[in-house]
């Protein structure tokens, strides 16, 4: 391209730039807010996966003699930042920097930085069990002579730090873990070969709790290394070179939670060239060149590795047509081994520096630097987006105030988009703040229907309901209370028969468009107000009068999780029979084509033990008298039959005289009784059923029928 073609090219750039600068509507407030005091320096900034954030800074006291870790916390959906606290105090004539900070999903926090008491430096940490809990007492980390450190932290709260220590002609890379709950640093050792004279230690955890480092060596010979190991099951793996014989600077790492990692260095060759490397499945891939070499250092970048191991790494180029510094990046698919052309992040023909980028859960990065003035007198903190599966940076914003200096903007994002930005003024000599919201989502709606006379309370579930100023149900408002950044309750507005979307309206934007927030407007569902009775026996075979609305096209009616027979009497009254049951307490519901009545105390119906009941007597117990005449003496003999008790479980039937047993017959045995009569008399002859439970009918006397 010649060299006009090229200016003309870029001026098109720059004006398309500065035409989108303010159009990005979710950050908030602009220009950023200040949330230290005076004298601060060296912020960094942790997220969890609800969106609340902790940045902490070192801070000078007044008189210059001392310095401190002090930190603020920002829950997701407030514009407040908390007070600054105080993490670590040193003595007088002490001082702490290079504080780094890793927040864990749930909210377990650890902040690490270097102490030194004026004779030699050591590490020191401290960690934090949830948002918004105390700090704990600062732990010793190192030994002394120790500087630069970097933390991770895994899912389970593990802690795994690096740091480099100074050992006199070379500088070792270390490294130590502190397993959740303990109360100390353990497990000290020597990541790198203590003569290769080893700098700018890196480390990831990826969220099994298994990590990557990686650090630049140089030997005595005057050559170059980029050395990691890996961290797998609590032990450190031998040493793998990622890169060898150059000369680099400016090692960056990312470890992804799905374990892919990425480290991005710059190479002195002809000029410098910025270069990366991927690991996945346990092995580094080759060196990849993401620049073509220019003269001066590329010595500026970052690298971030979203949830499903795509790269991303961003980097300060040297325009050497124009004398400026801009940001540029590279992209790499999880599915491909190619890195993207270099993509312009900046405007060109202004000096850009300290470039930092991250991902949300979706895939679409932010990247934050300062832009500098021809002069150096401005320096403004400024944005830009990149979304999943686009090749252009987007929504270039401006995030601090015009006219101040602004220095090492640092970034963190939620799984939902939700990023809050910090950095050093240098005018003001405070730490500043942002936020970024992003436009809402509806991820459910429960329930999902409802009458068309609207007045029903349902509850949306989503993202970023942060400044929310309308609910609507198609174009209809609805009254609503936001609960939290991830909950809606909404009283339904009347409406007509049919489907609309329920769209949430805030500062950030409007809530677009799925199948996730389709709210239904239909016949309303049943109810029920009353059972009558609401006892009866397990056996169940009882009748059951339910009381309630909606008693329309009704499909089922349930004693439990059992099916009843029923008859609709109208729609606000329903006979069922109740079935059989175990003894305790059932909802009753009722299914129609508009839902299932919601269960409630009014709809239960309690199973007892059924109560014993005696069995039906027999029927027909007819008797007949036969003499015999037999030397002048007469003897008679009764012979009596019965029919069968209509009662279920009869064992035996009991034949009485003047109430007293005489004979008891099987009810497996003919139903007959065969007695000789003395006086041939048949008076005072009962018979009665006995069920299986003892229980016994009652007496019915006996028929006599004659010879």
């Amino acid at each position: 391209m010649s060299s006009c073609l090229r200016i003309v090219s870029r001026a098109l750039l720059l004006l398309f730039a500065i035409s989108n600068t303010y159009l990005e509507a979710g950050w908030t407030p602009l220009p950023g807010i200040t949330i230290s005091a005076t004298n601060s320096s060296e912020p960094q900034i942790g997220i969890d996966a609800l969106g609340n954030a902790t940045a902490i800074w070192v801070e000078l006291n007044s008189d210059s003699t001392m310095t401190s870790i002090k930190f603020a916390i920002l829950p997701k959906g407030s514009s407040t930042w908390s007070n600054p606290g105080t993490i670590s105090s040193v003595a007088q004539f002490d001082l702490s920097a290079a504080p780094q900070i890793s927040v864990n999903p749930s909210g377990y926090s650890i902040a690490i930085w270097e102490e030194f008491n004026g004779t030699n430096s050591t590490i020191k940490s401290a960690t934090r069990a949830f948002f918004g809990d105390a700090w704990t007492s600062p732990l010793t980390v190192s030994l002394p002579n120790s500087s630069t450190p970097q933390v991770a932290i895994d899912p389970n709260g593990n802690a795994v730090a690096v740091w480099e220590e100074d050992q006199g002609p070379f500088r070792n890379i270390q490294s130590a873990t502190l397993p959740f709950g303990a109360p100390a640093w353990t497990n000290l050792i020597n990541l790198s070969d203590p003569t290769d004279n080893s700098i700018n230690p890196q480390i990831g955890l990826d969220a099994s709790g298994n990590g990557v480092a990686a650090w630049e060596s140089g030997n005595s010979r005057g050559g170059g290394f980029i050395n990691s190991r890996t961290y797998s099951g609590g032990v450190w793996l031998p040493t793998v070179n990622i890169l060898s014989g150059a000369n680099t600077l400016s090692l960056a790492l990312s470890v992804g939670s799905s374990g892919v990692a990425v480290a991005a260095w710059s190479q002195l060759n002809v000029g410098f060239t910025t270069q990366a490397a991927r690991f996945i499945g346990g092995v580094w891939s080759p060196a990849s060149d993401l620049s073509t070499p220019v003269l001066s250092a590329q010595i500026e970048k970052d690298v971030a590795v979203d949830l499903n191991g795509n790269a991303l790494v961003i980097w300060t180029t040297l325009d050497e047509g124009f004398n400026n510094d801009f940001i540029e990046s590279s992209y790499l698919p999880i599915s491909s081994n190619m890195w993207s052309a270099p993509i312009l992040v900046s405007s060109p023909g202004v000096e850009a520096l300290f470039p930092q980028a991250a991902f949300d859960a979706n895939g679409n990065a932010t990247a934050v630097w300062v832009a500098y003035n021809s002069f150096l007198t401005e320096g403004i903190t400024q944005a830009a987006m990149l979304p999943f599966g686009t090749n252009s940076w987007i929504n270039l914003t401006k995030l601090s105030k015009a006219g101040e200096i602004t220095r090492f903007p640092q970034i963190a994002i939620d799984p939902s988009g939700y990023a809050v930005v910090d950095w050093q003024n240098e005018t003001l000599t405070t730490v500043q703040a942002i936020t970024f919201v992003p436009a809402p989502a509806i991820t459910n709606i429960n329930p999902n229907f409802g009458p068309p006379i609207g007045g029903n309370i349902i509850t949306i579930t989503g993202t970023n309901f942060i400044n929310v100023s309308a609910v609507n149900f198609g174009l209809t408002s609805a009254v609503f209370i936001v609960n939290s950044p991830t909950s809606i309750t909404v009283t339904v507005p009347p409406g007509s028969l049919g489907t609309v979307d329920v769209t949430v309206i805030a500062s950030a934007g409007t809530s677009p468009l799925t199948v996730n927030d389709r709210y239904i407007y239909q016949n309303a569902a049943p109810s029920v107000i009353n059972v009558n009775p609401n006892v009866g026996p397990q056996i169940g075979g009882n009748a059951v009068t339910i009381t309630g609305t909606n008693f329309f096209n009704v499909s089922s009616v349930n004693f439990g999780g059992t099916a009843a027979f029923f008859i609709v009497n109208s729609p606000t009254s329903i006979t069922a029979i109740a079935p059989p049951g175990t003894v305790g307490t059932v909802d009753i519901t009722i299914t129609t084509s508009a839902g299932t009545s919601l269960i409630s105390a009014s709809d239960q119906y309690t199973y007892q033990i059924s109560a014993p009941v005696k069995p039906l007597p027999p029927l027909n117990f007819l008797g007949m008298i036969k003499t015999n005449k037999f030397l002048n003496k007469s003897e008679c003999t009764l012979r009596a039959t019965w029919n069968a008790s209509p009662s279920p479980n009869i064992i035996s039937y009991r034949i009485y005289k003047n109430n007293k047993v005489v004979a008891t017959v099987l009810a497996t045995s003919p139903l007959v009784y065969i007695t000789c009569l003395p006086h041939c008399s048949s008076k005072g002859y009962e018979i009665a059923s006995v069920n299986s439970n003892g229980l016994v009918s009652v007496h019915i006397p006996l028929l006599f029928l004659g010879e």
